[in-house]
């Protein structure tokens, strides 16, 4: 599933699916809860926790929008709703933009960059003392 899905996938899952998808520990989850990520259903003895994924992922979206202006040196304090909204909608751009080029074989991830050492290596070797 590419991160621009999950913005509007309107699926269900239970805590510790939301915890297996953003690779974080149910702790983690629930300390999101604690400052107002959205849950569908707070769970109970009948059931777990439900979580909508759209709105998870909006939530941390705007999380992380509202660390980056904090962590600004005295820039965020003179900043207005309408400059940080702006600069919300120019970094989902880019988000958007990478996974297009993601899918579009483009672009790969970090991941599987040592794959491409292993690949490029032996002809690294060779190549290198030419140049």
């Amino acid at each position: 599933m590419f991160m621009s899905d999950l913005g509007n996938s309107g699926r269900q899952l239970e805590r510790s699916e939301i915890a297996s998808l953003y690779n974080v520990t149910v702790s983690t989850v629930d300390g999101w809860v604690a400052r107002g990520c959205p849950q569908i259903d707070g769970g109970s003895k009948i059931g777990p926790a439900q979580f909508d994924v759209a709105a998870v992922f909006r939530w941390r979206i705007g999380r992380a929008v509202a660390d980056a202006l904090m962590a600004l040196d005295g820039d965020a304090a003179g900043m207005t709703r309408e400059e940080a909204e702006g600069r919300k909608a120019l970094a989902e751009a880019r988000l958007a933009e990478l996974d297009r080029h993601e899918r579009a074989g483009r672009i790969m991830a970090r991941a599987d960059l040592p794959k491409l050492r292993r690949i490029l290596d032996p002809f690294n070797a060779i190549m290198l003392p030419v140049g």
